[in-house]
């Protein structure tokens, strides 16, 4: 047998091949997190048996859970900065100055703008690692990206 003929059959010896369902449900278990959240990971996840699908589906759940934890701290500092500001917006107007007044209005409306453009960055930033992940996943299956700032809590 010729040189080329050997390394073939050692490199297919050494990989057990990987079905075109198996990209196709890693795939989706990245992108369904676009569309729905963790559902299909976690049932990808709960569901199948093949040891690359599962590790696929626990990277996507990992970042949909991760995302979540982001979103709800976020959420507890926008509510008590809006809090905060928006006493002193009251605490300055209602001290007889105008100028301070207007000052508490734009510190106010600052954190407002702050907050919304973070929301928005965390919501784009998911996308596009989620389309990023697919992309690989669709490249080699047998290698999962890593989410970045993804918390590996499913192990």
């Amino acid at each position: 047998m010729s040189e080329i003929t050997q390394e073939a059959e050692k490199k297919s010896s050494k990989e057990p091949e990987v079905s075109e369902n198996t990209t196709t449900l890693a795939i989706l278990a990245h992108l369904g997190g676009i569309f729905f959240g963790f559902v299909p990971a976690l049932i990808i996840m709960l569901v199948t048996k093949d040891e690359i699908l599962k590790k696929h589906a626990k990277a996507a759940l990992n970042w949909q859970i991760s995302l979540i934890i982001y979103s709800v701290v976020f959420a507890i500092i926008a509510i008590v900065l809006f809090f905060v500001f928006g006493i002193i917006g009251v605490i300055l107007g209602s001290s007889g100055s105008g100028g301070l007044g207007a000052i508490g209005a734009i510190l106010f409306g600052l954190v407002y703008f702050f907050i919304w453009i973070f929301a928005m960055g965390l919501g784009i930033m998911s996308i596009v690692v989620e389309i990023i992940a697919c992309v690989k996943t669709s490249q080699d299956v047998k290698t999962v990206w890593k989410y970045p700032l993804c918390l590996d809590l499913i192990k």
